[in-house]
Order: C-alpha cells, then structure tokens, then sequence
C-alpha cells in the first residue's frame, strides 16, 4: 500500500526519510532500499544527511535521479533495454525545421515562419512541451477537427500537431529521443526489473512536479514494489503549485487505499528541541559586483567572528546567469571557497572565440582583424608548428598592414607578399601626416607574418563550400590540428590546464552531438555550417568552479531545492528575475493547453502557472534557512539606472512567521560603507582596504608596503591625485604642462613642421600633443557606409594632377583641347586615380564609389574650365604638381628663455604650382574638397581665419621657397565643393606686407603656437569637435577639476583668444 508523506523539507521530510529507511532496515541490515530525488545536487544533500548528518549505514542503500533510475532498469539482463538514443534539443531543432521545409504538406502556417535560429530554437520548445505530456497526435488532430480548441486556430494547430506527429515518427525511425522519451521506453521493463524486485523498498522524495513520462515509470514502480512518497507540501498559499498536482495526479494514481500522514515534529534528532525563529534580513545594492561583494563581508563576518563553516552558508538566486562574469572574481577576490552548479557558456572561452573567428575567416574575406587575432592567439600554431616568440612583433605587424592598407580580401593580402625583401621603409604619407615620420620594420618580421598569413590563408582555402555534416566536421577538424596547439600532457597541470582541457573536453563533445545531424543526409553550405557551429557553441558549457571541495555552495533556485542551510542568502530578488518573466506560448496558447490537460487528459502545463512555481520556489528557499536569511535585490544597476524591487520581498516575514524588517541600504561608496559599519573595514579584501586606507589618509603606503604591493607606485598616485583633483590650482604637468620635450624639439628644429600640426595645436593642444608627440593611433576607425571624405578628395586630387599633366604636355592652356578629347581624357584619369586608391585602401561600397567618380569627373571638368577663363584674364600656366617644398617664416623664432634655439621652418606638399609666362611670378594652388552645401566664413576669410589659428596653410604657403627660390607672389585655395552653388570657388591669399597691423597679428598667432609647443604646454581646449575627436577617451573633458583649471588658466586664455581676433581682409 504506498505511503505519501506529506510536510515541510527542513527538518520534517528529512527526518521522516531517516525513519522510514531506519524502519525499512531494522529488521534486515542488508535489505535494499532506494531513493529516487528529482536533481543531482538534491541527491548529493540526501547522501550527506544519511552518511554524515545522522551517520547512517548506506549499505545497500541506492541514491538516484529519475535518469538514473531509468538507466539502471534499461542495462539490466542479458539483453539490455537500449530503444532510444538520447540526443540534444539542437538534434531536434534541426529536424523539426527539416520536416517544415522539405516534407510534409500541411504546414502552410508554419512554413510561412521566417527560417532563424530562434524560431526553431521556440517551436521546438513547444513541441518538447508535448513530449513531455505524453500528447498523442491523432487524438490530438482529432479534437481539432472536432473543434475542441475552437474554429480560429484550427489550421494553425493542424499544422502544429501534424509537424509533432512528423517529429515523434521520425525520432522513432531513427530511434532517437528525449529523455522522458528514454523513460517511456524502459516503462514496460519496470514489472520484471531484477533490480526493482530485490528493493524492499522505494522512496520517491522531494517530488512536486513530473512528467507524464515520470509518472508513468512511477505508477510501474509503484505496481511492482512497495513506494513511499515523501511531498514536500504545507498550507501556506505559496505551496499550490504542489498542491494542485498532487490532488491531480498522485491522489487518484495511489487510490483511495493509500496512507497519507502529514509530518510533523522530527523523529530521529537528537539533541535539543529545534533552533529559534529565524532571522530575517533585507539589503540593497548598487549593481551585480557590490550586491556580491556584500554577501561576501557578511559571510566573512560569519565565519570569522560567529564560528560558522564555509559549507553552513548558502548563496541562491533564481538563475546565475546575470552574476557569471563576476561570481568567480569576486569571490576569489575576498577569498572565500565556493561550490556552484554555474556554467561558463563554452563561446565565452578564448579559445572558442579563435575557433569561430578561425572557421569564419574565409567567409569574412580573411578581415585582417580575425586574421591577427587568430595568429597572436597563445595557442596558434604556425606556419613553423611552434611559436617563436622573438619574431612575432604583433605591434609591428599592425603597422605593416596599416600602412599596407590591407582590410579584408586576397587581393589587398597579396601586397604583402610585394613588400621588399630588405624590410619596409616608410616615410611619412599623407595619409600618416603629423603622426608618423619614419617607421623601419625589420626584414624577418615581415617575413613571419607573411609566412604566419600564407600559413593560415592556404589552409582555410582548403575548407570545401558544400558537404554533408560529417564532411564539414572533419574539415574543420583538419582545420584546428594545422593551425591550433591543443594542451599536451607533457603541459603542467596548474589549474589553467585542467580549464582549458575541459574547454577542449566541451569542444569534442559539441563536435559529437553536430555529428548527430548526419542521419537527416542535409547538405550544407559552409556558412550555415558554421552558423550551426555557433549556436551548439553558444549551448554548451563548462564548469566555473572545478573539483570536488567544501565551500559556500552557489546555486540557482531549482538546484537549491531541498538543500538546508544554516545561514542562506537570495540575491537577485527584483521585479522579472525572480519571480521570472513569464509569457504565453507563441505556438500553443494556454487556452490550448488547458484543453489539452482538462479535456483531453495530458498533463501539458500552462505557461502562466509559472509564476505559481515561482512562488513555490521561494517558499523553499525561505524555509531552507536555519537561522538567518538575508534577502538582497539591487536598487539600480552599474550605470546607476533605477531597478525594481521583487514583490516577494514583502511576503518573506509571514512566510517565516516574523515581522517584516527594514531594507538595509548598502552604500555605493566605500568610505560611506565603512563609515556606517565600521567593522567592516575588517572584512575588506587587500586591494580595497588600501583603497580605503588612502581614501582616509591612514598609513595607506605602510599597509601597501606590508601586503607586498607597489607601495611606490601607489604613493606616486596618491600625489598625482592630489594634483589632479584640486580646482584651485594652476596647471599642472598632469593637465598637459610638460615643459620641453627635447626630442620632439629637436625634430621641430631639424625638419621643420607641416601647417596641418600648427592647425592642430591651435585647435587643441592636447591632440596635437596625442597625435604628433606621443603618435596615438585611434584603436578602431569608425565604420562608415558612405565613401570617405578622406578618400574623395585622394581621388580628386590624384585625377587633377594626372589630367594637368597629360593637358600641359598638349601646350593647354595655349592649344586647348577639343570637348571630346578633354572629356576622354578626364574619365581616363579619374579611372587611373581611382585604380590607386583602390588599391591603398578600400573604397567603399561599389554603387557609391562609381558614383563618387562621375561627380569627380563633374568637378574636373569645372575646375579646367575655371583655370582656363582665369588663364584668359591673368595668365598664369599650371606648372608642376604635388612637390615638397620648405621655408622658412621670418621673426618667428623660440624665446630666450627655452634652451633649444628654433626658427619656424615649414614644410608640406604643394599641390600645385602656376606660372605667368611673362613675369615669372608663381601661385601655389592647393585643392580643397568640400562636402558641405554652403561655404563657411573660415573658407572665405583666408587672412582672418589664419589670425585666428584655423587656416595656416596659406600664410605657410606663403613662405615657401619654390622654383629657383622665388617666394610665391599669391597663395589660392580652390575649392571643389559638389553640393555648392558654385562647385569650383576660388579663394585668393596675399600675405600681408611686413609691418602692417594684418603682418603683426598673424606673426603674433604663429609665435604663439611656436611658444606653446616648444614650451610644451598641451593642455584641452573643450569645443564641439570634441564629439568627433579621435583621442576623446584619452582626454579628461569630462572631469570637472581638471576642465575647471584649464578654463581658468592664463595659458588657456592667451591661446583660445586668437579665435575671436578679427583682421581687414580687404
């Protein structure tokens, strides 16, 4: 006669499962018993409350999971039960999208579904739902004919229950299934299970949902020996989830014959009568990282000062999932030993992320990005088969491929293999202007990279673009052992090892379980291999904590089920994490689903009685504790958004039966923490107790010194704080007051500086201070989905020189050319240029490029047309075209009181130089290529836009030394601007004659700028370019003291009020 035994886990289910397996045993010692627990960690907590807890004999005493149990009945006798195959949910996702794409008719709804990974990721699910309730396709179809579920959803659930029906038939034939399908299987085996009849006893404990496949293999057991079930169910409304299914399913299953005894008081506990009430605690905490670092002071502060053992203590949230990237680090971090059941998602691993970048290379058109990353892996393994790390110069290898211009493609690859064998020499190019002046990169370093590059090309090359599963795993298999080391055994076996082994263990097994699509005979391509490739990646897991050890136990709320705790603490109690957020099936409503469980008699669950789980789950939780349960949910998360609180909060107190408490708040700031709970500071890990100590000013370096940190380095920032913090004082070397920099000087001194870098001093000193000082280079430039700029005006520049000089060879502008001749010859140039550009660097996308070109051409056309009419008025010849070219500006020359002597020298590439015939006077002309549609003040006031520091080019022009040392009698910028007006302008500049007030200001700007680079004065000048500033994260724009010193500063004064100095340009 089965025996339900019905009460709360702690301490009245254990104590009666301890009775009743010392009442089953008191007259047989040996007599068999087993236990069946619906979880793992559930079944570890029964071994340790019989063997340890009450020290109990195990002999002949059986701890199973439901899987188990199924397992142990299925590899009984001399032909062992095996009918079902189990394979993973991603098996079946496949095969479901397989039948609704390829093979039965019917499934109009379901085929008009958008071919994505989640969708079959979702239908799945609720085929699995299905499954799981023993639906029975025809019956089910039946009802939809017969209108059951109503007449609006009928076609739709036709084609749901047609495409299981499909499911169930083709799993069958391949004799492949779920694990409730594994159960269903050995379900008949159950009446002559040898193991099964030698049990004096079965005890199903901790159960408060199953399957309809559980529960048929537990009516079977229950047919063929005695059962016990011990339910955990109390009265508290929380416990209806329980409730209900016991009244449903397990009531009518044992009949009217079964004994049901509602426990109470513990039976075999010796000692006294029980602990007291248990204390309830409630916190706040701002973000993930400091709602754990609370929990882990508090349980410090247990162990340490109460007397607790680590293995007393137990941390639970719904699911972990939100704490995995800082459960281990902090936790490490305050040194206390823990045991989890989290996961480290497997495509996190590095090198899962080398192993997709790898597969994914020739499909990304070998972007030199993944291309580096998978060569600078510490597992790649190279051309050579080894690593030699004296030649691999990541750092050099950028800059080769940067001035390479090689982005993606084996055309832009095979420049590399063109470099010259003695090394590349790189002057500096305008595309490197104010950044670069000379690189020199050794010959043998190329040379690895190019054989790294050939190495990994060549074997990727290799990869087939069509193939069957199989084919495409060995292939990539082929793939890994040419190009990825894997960890030998003659490695040590530090822990990284034994993770990374597991990692490779984890690899193997998502390569198994794609090998299980193979039966399905779907070929592939090698794109949606891959695609498939990552989702089993995205799957799989590995385990966070390793090894068998005591500690605080971590777990999620389903694994915590059952488990006692003397001192438990929840986190993540907010609004949709716990009770999670739950939805509707989109495939099968829950008025479906009722029918299907009402009418019908399948046990199919519906979804929105999640919540009344959810509730349920909390109540254990609440009555696994002990003595203390601290209850915390995060205010707001770590960019200080606001978050909601768990309604459950409230309902803690009548669940325990005390007085709801106050929220405790735990400060966001250390120095607020410690102040209000000052014995904290004795809880704090090393790093934020020095933080602490020099937060405070209280032997911070002494405490440093002693923990055997960097005590220099920390009492170095320590005064760098000091400096950078204080608002009253004047600029300090940290807010760009260096000083002279001697080799940057002496450079100044030697070669002279190009009008771009003064332009960009006087815009901001601190870019120019990233860009031609130190050489910053922006880590990644900024995807764009139009063509450049940069890259148009290259075009256009290049067309023009190579035009005027075909024309100039034709004695233009004397002879002009004929309308079709100079139109032929305008597209034979643009289509030239545009050859040189595409192979310096990428265009853009192909429609926009061309149309790039037509409105260059456009523009060339204007600009010869223009130079001809001005030919007719003044007579000057373009002569030559993009020419370095130096001078010298005349009064500019570094102060007395710096120690390195410098006259202004000036330098650039002069894009084109006319002549007059007649007086042999010159005119530099330069090109700009503007996108705007209007033109700015800055562009038409030459003079007054170089007082002002913006437009320098002109006045530096303006002093070159050109053909036979002439000075150029005008400088002129012409402009071609497609969106204005006038799409060529042209802008005359004539230096202002020595002595004028118009001289004086300009000489004054440029010795301005002289000074404060010589001097070293690099400070921000905050601005609306800061948006767009390469080096803004960098810069201390944002930082209050900092912007507050500069804006009060002389030297920010003197040089920001050049902007606003105005000149007669006429």
């Amino acid at each position: 006669m089965p025996l339900v035994l019905t009460g709360r886990f702690h301490p009245h289910l254990e104590s009666a499962l301890c009775d009743q397996i010392a009442r089953a045993k008191r007259a047989d010692p040996f007599a068999a018993v087993a236990i069946v627990v619906p979880s793992r960690t559930l079944l570890q907590r029964v071994q340790q409350l019989l063997a340890v807890d009450r020290s109990l004999a195990l002999l002949n005493v059986h701890v199973l999971t439901f899987h188990q149990l199924a397992l142990r009945i299925a590899a009984e006798g001399p032909a062992p039960v095996a009918p079902v195959r189990i394979v993973a949910d991603l098996f079946f996702e496949h095969l479901t999208r397989h039948i609704v794409r390829n093979r039965l008719t019917g499934l109009t709804p379901l085929q008009h579904l958008a071919d994505s990974a989640g969708t079959w990721t979702a239908l799945w699910a609720t085929l699995s739902d299905l499954v799981d309730g023993g639906v029975a396709a025809p019956e089910a179809l039946r009802a939809v004919h017969e209108q059951y579920f109503g007449r609006d959803d009928g076609e739709w659930l036709r084609a749901l229950f047609t495409v299981y029906a499909g499911v169930k038939e083709a799993a069958r034939s391949l004799e492949v299934g779920t694990a409730d399908d594994f159960a269903r299987a050995v379900t008949p085996a159950v009446p002559s299970s040898i193991f099964l009849k030698q049990m004096r006893e079965v005890i199903y404990y901790g159960v408060y949902d199953l399957t309809q496949a559980q529960l048929s293999l537990f009516e079977a057991v229950s047919h063929t020996v005695p059962v016990t079930i011990v339910f955990p169910l109390d009265d508290e409304p929380a416990f209806e989830f329980a409730r209900r299914f016991f009244e449903r399913h397990l009531q009518p299953m044992v009949g009217g014959s079964a004994t049901i005894t509602r426990v109470g008081l513990p039976i075999c506990h010796s000692g006294s009568s029980g602990p007291g009430p248990v204390e309830l605690v409630v916190r706040s905490a701002a973000g993930t990282d400091e709602e754990l670092a609370l929990v882990c002071r508090t349980i410090l502060d247990l162990v340490e000062t109460q007397g607790y053992r680590f293995d007393e203590i137990g941390v639970v949230a719904r699911t972990l999932e939100p704490y995995a990237p800082q459960l281990k680090s902090v936790l490490d971090r305050h040194r206390i030993p823990f045991t989890t059941t989290l996961s480290r998602t497997l495509i996190h691993e590095p090198v899962c992320k080398v192993l997709v970048q790898l597969a994914s290379l020739r499909m990304n058109d070998y972007y030199r990005t993944a291309v580096l990353d998978v060569i600078m892996s510490h597992r790649y393994r190279g051309a050579s088969g080894d690593r030699d790390e004296l030649k691999r110069r990541p750092d050099q290898w950028k800059i080769v491929l940067a001035i390479l211009h090689i982005t993606r493609g084996l055309d832009e690859w095979d420049r590399l293999r063109r470099v010259n064998d003695s090394g590349l020499d790189m002057e500096e190019t305008p595309e490197l202007a104010g950044r670069c002046e000379r690189w020199n990169v050794a010959a043998e370093v190329i040379e690895q990279l190019r054989r790294e590059v050939d190495h990994l090309i060549t074997a990727c090359e290799e990869l087939p673009e069509r193939g069957s599963i199989t084919v495409m795993i060995e292939a990539l298999a082929g793939l890994v052992d040419t190009t990825v080391q894997r960890p030998g055994e003659e490695l040590s076996e530090d822990a990284g090892t034994i993770h990374e082994r597991a990692v490779w263990a984890a690899i193997d097994a998502v390569l198994s379980e794609l090998h299980e699509l193979e039966p399905m005979g779907e070929e592939l391509t090698w794109e949606s291999f891959v695609s498939l490739l990552v989702r089993a990646l995205e799957r799989a897991s590995v385990p966070v904590e390793s090894g068998s050890h005591g500690g605080v136990a971590v777990l999620d709320a389903m694994a915590a089920r059952g488990i006692p705790f003397k001192t438990l603490f929840v986190v993540g109690l907010n609004d949709k994490i716990f009770p999670r957020f739950i939805r509707e099936d989109a495939f099968l409503r829950d008025r479906h689903r009722a029918v299907l469980d009402d009418t019908l008699g399948f046990k199919v669950d519906e979804k929105l009685d999640g919540y009344e789980e959810e509730s349920l789950l909390f109540a254990l939780l609440c009555q696994s504790a002990g003595r203390k349960l601290f209850l915390s949910f995060q205010r707001s998360d770590e960019q200080g958004r606001p978050l909601a609180p768990s309604p459950y909060l409230e309902t803690a107190g009548r669940l325990l039966s005390v007085d709801q408490p106050p929220v405790e708040v735990s400060p966001r700031r250390l120095t607020e923490r410690i102040r209000q709970r000052p014995f904290l500071r004795h809880f704090l890990p090393p790093d934020e107790l020095i933080r602490w100590a020099a937060l405070n000013g209280s032997g911070a370096v002494q405490l440093s010194e002693a923990l055997g940190r960097d005590a220099k380095r920390l009492l170095h920032a320590m005064e760098v704080l000091a400096q950078i913090e204080n608002e009253d004082s004047a600029l300090t070397p940290f807010d760009g007051m260096t000083g002279l920099l001697q080799s940057h000087g002496n450079r100044i001194a030697g070669r002279g500086m190009a009008p771009t870098p003064l332009e960009r001093y006087a815009r901001c000193p601190f870019q120019y201070f990233s860009s031609d000082v130190l050489k910053l280079e922006p880590l990644a430039p900024p995807t764009r989905q139009a063509v450049d700029a940069a890259v148009l005006g290259t075009l256009a520049h290049a067309a023009l020189r190579l035009c005027y000089g075909s024309l100039i060879s034709s004695a233009w502008p004397l002879q002009p050319l004929a309308d079709p001749a100079l139109t032929a010859l305008i597209h034979e140039s643009v289509e030239l240029a545009a050859r040189e550009c595409e192979e310096r660097k990428p265009a853009g996308p192909y429609l926009l490029w061309e149309l790039a070109k037509e409105t260059v051409e456009v523009l060339m056309r204007a600009a010869i047309e223009s130079d001809l009419n001005a030919f007719r008025e003044d007579g000057y010849i373009p002569e030559v075209f993009e020419v370095e070219h130096e001078g010298v500006v005349p009064d500019v020359v570094s102060k007395d009181d710096v120690p390195l002597k410098v006259h202004l020298k000036v330098h650039g590439r002069v894009d084109r130089i006319d002549r007059r015939p007649d007086t042999q006077s010159v005119r530099i002309v330069d090109y700009k290529f503007k996108m705007g549609s209007t033109m700015t003040a800055t562009d038409r006031q030459l003079l007054q836009a170089a007082v002002r520091g913006f437009r320098l080019q002109p006045p530096v022009y303006a002093h070159m030394a050109v053909e036979g040392g002439r000075i150029p009698h005008e400088v002129q910028f012409m402009f071609l601007a497609p969106g204005w007006s006038e799409p060529v302008t042209k802008v005359p500049f004539h230096m202002p004659a020595r002595g004028s007030d118009q001289y004086s200001r300009l000489h004054d700007t440029m010795q301005i700028l002289l000074d404060g680079i010589l001097a070293g004065r690099f400070f921000m000048i905050p601005d609306a370019y800061c948006n767009m500033c390469d080096y803004r994260t960098a810069c201390r724009l944002e930082h209050s003291p900092s912007w507050w010193r500069t804006y009060r500063s002389d030297e920010f004064k003197g040089l920001k009020g050049i902007r606003s100095l105005r000149v007669n340009d006429a």
